[in-house]
């Protein structure tokens, strides 16, 4: 699914991620500038994958800051360092920086390092990832109707080799939006709403 048009709305600046895993006591602690593209690397369902509502980021000016701070949070847990998950991508990379058992412990490390230098903590991550889309809220509708009407087409018009990938794409992008909280109904109506509600009516 071509996301081109959306654009990143953190860019320019850098965060501290903690995000901990759903079914098992492990999170991954980092940083990036693009906490949703680091996240999507992990997991192409990463909201399944992780409980967002546990996850937290610390928002920092600069990539030297965060990594300062990412550096702080892995030498105080180095004891209980893990495996990354086997449904992680290989290719995300930081392999080394999973931790078990150590949440509440380094949730709190990140809101009194935030408190101290002066940074904004952000928690729950996915009431934050929502609204940090919701400020371009007419973006993601026109990008999201677009998405559609070429599904529509491919799925009147293809081979279903090519239309369902890009329907299952489209269908993916708007659940992970769903599960932080937007509410589906401002992206798409009509007949468009009822398809992802239930599909073609074919």
């Amino acid at each position: 699914m071509d996301e081109s048009g959306i654009r990143t709305p953190w860019s320019g600046r850098c965060f501290v991620y903690l995000l901990p895993c759903r079914e098992e006591d492990t999170l991954k602690i980092g940083f990036a500038r693009d906490p949703w593209a680091r996240l999507a690397a992990f997991h192409r369902r990463f909201d399944r994958f992780f409980d967002l509502a546990r996850g937290a980021v610390v928002e920092t000016d600069r990539v030297r800051e965060a990594r300062a701070i990412e550096a702080a949070l892995k030498t105080a847990f180095a004891d209980a360092v893990t495996p990354a998950p086997l449904p992680v991508r290989a290719r995300a990379g930081g392999r080394f920086e999973w931790f078990r058992g150590v949440h509440a412990a380094a949730f709190e490390q990140m809101r009194s390092t935030s408190d101290a230098l002066g940074y904004a903590f952000h928690a729950p991550l996915d009431a934050w990832l929502r609204d940090q889309w919701m400020v371009q809220l007419e973006r993601i509708v026109d990008w999201s109707r677009d998405a559609y009407a070429l599904v529509e087409t491919l799925h009147y018009n293809a081979s279903s080799e090519l239309a369902l990938p890009r329907e299952r794409a489209l269908r993916e992008r708007l659940e992970i939006w769903e599960s932080i909280g937007i509410d589906i109904g401002l992206l798409l109506d009509g007949t468009a709403g009822q398809w992802y509600r239930c599909g073609f009516a074919d």
